[in-house]
């Protein structure tokens, strides 16, 4: 069973929070992304999985065929007050609400959790920007050792309703030069042919240090 332990059940200063857009139109998944990606993992055991900013949760419903570690984190609780898409089934048991920028501590069955893969499609872009180093450290400490995270950055503005919800909209290179902590990560080309979402911006890969 997963536990999420946070001060921050809520990203209330989140703009896609305060004006919901994405958080209540999104529902991605691929299962051609799943294939590849636990193919590229090549474990000798059930890959455990984590999806921030996971939106309506079908991605992480779709790993639930392959794991039972599968768990998605989504600072709006705007799908799970209207339980919207998956939320109806997994909401507290794999779809859970947290601010991804605050730190936060996920438990599986009373241990910590630790994910073999970690994607954020069109989520990096939403997040504050003075609190980025939390999101890495939060990254960080839920990822095995050698583990990847993976997926989308938008790189262009995005006002739908009059307010931007791409607060942290900067250029691939701003993030590999100064925002990735590199001592924590090792950039790497995108490996994969498959991806959950396609982007305005550029696809990412950070392999775990030990």
């Amino acid at each position: 069973m997963f536990i999420v332990n946070t001060e921050h059940p809520v990203a209330i200063d989140s703009p896609d929070h305060i004006k919901p857009w994405g958080t209540k139109r999104d529902n991605h998944s691929s299962q051609e992304f799943i294939n590849e990606a636990m193919e590229f993992l090549n474990l000798d055991r059930a890959p455990k999985f984590m999806d921030i900013g996971c939106s309506g949760g079908a991605l992480v419903k779709d790993w639930l065929q392959h794991t039972k570690q599968s768990i998605g984190i989504e600072g709006s609780d705007y799908s799970a007050r209207n339980m919207r898409a998956e939320w109806w089934n997994l909401h507290n048991k794999n779809l859970f609400t947290c601010d991804a920028t605050r730190p936060y501590q996920i438990t599986f069955d009373g241990e910590p959790f630790k994910a073999d893969l970690i994607t954020a499609w069109e989520v990096m872009e939403h997040l504050h920007p003075d609190r980025l180093d939390t999101v890495f450290d939060n990254v960080y400490n839920h990822l095995e050792v050698g583990g990847c995270f993976m997926g989308t950055i938008h790189t262009e503005q995005d006002s739908p309703e009059g307010l931007e919800l791409h607060i942290a909209c900067f250029p691939k290179e701003k993030w590999y030069n100064e925002i990735v902590p590199t001592d924590k990560f090792e950039i790497l080309d995108y490996p994969l042919k498959s991806y959950v979402r396609t982007t305005g911006g550029f696809y990412f890969c950070f392999k775990k240090r030990a």
